[in-house]
């Protein structure tokens, strides 16, 4: 996200190149808090460091799957565990939030994020979270490839998205293959 200062004399000031907001709700236990913000930092990883193109990737997977219609998306039966960058970001904030407290405590919260679960996604979600047993190993390139296989019947939309997402810098190197 870019935040603008206010116009100086010499134009438009740049203040930050990417910010983190936690919402004040995920910040009201400290499991939440180390969870989301470990999450949300894996995001920061990916994008800026560790996997740039592979990030990409999954935004226009993203983004593809928010444009769908309802039924569309439901029909797919995909949920955000299963794209690839957002399986990691999971994984990583368990394997913080458990590092930093405990097991149990970590437990404790996740049981109780499904029972407030908003819907059956919410729910779903942090079931995939408690089930996610140390050590795991996730394959973020694979995983990318097989993800878009399985959406290759969306190939002319992805092409779609691709080229008005090429406006942003960070999608210059994202081509779709086979």
């Amino acid at each position: 996200m870019d935040i603008i200062a206010p116009i100086h004399p010499d134009g438009a000031k740049r203040l930050f190149d990417y910010v983190i907001y936690l919402h004040g709700s995920t910040c009201v236990d400290r499991v939440g808090l180390t969870m989301t913000f470990a999450h949300e930092l894996q995001h920061f990883v990916q994008q800026h460091g560790s996997a740039q193109r592979l990030w990409a990737e999954n935004q226009l997977i993203k983004t593809l799957i928010t444009t769908l219609p309802e039924g569309e998306r439901t029909a797919l039966g995909l949920m955000w565990s299963d794209i690839p960058i957002e399986r990691e970001a999971r994984i990583v904030s368990k394997r913080t939030a458990e590092t930093l407290f405990g097991a149990e405590p970590v437990r404790q919260f996740i049981e109780q994020r499904i029972i407030e679960a908003v819907d059956k996604c919410d729910a779903a979600n942090w079931r995939f979270i408690q089930g996610i047993v140390f050590p795991i190993q996730i394959d973020l390139a694979g995983d990318t490839q097989r993800l878009y296989h399985q959406l290759k019947g969306y190939r002319l939309r992805l092409e779609e998205l691709l080229q008005e997402m090429k406006k942003q810098p960070e999608f210059k190197d994202v081509e779709l293959t086979s």
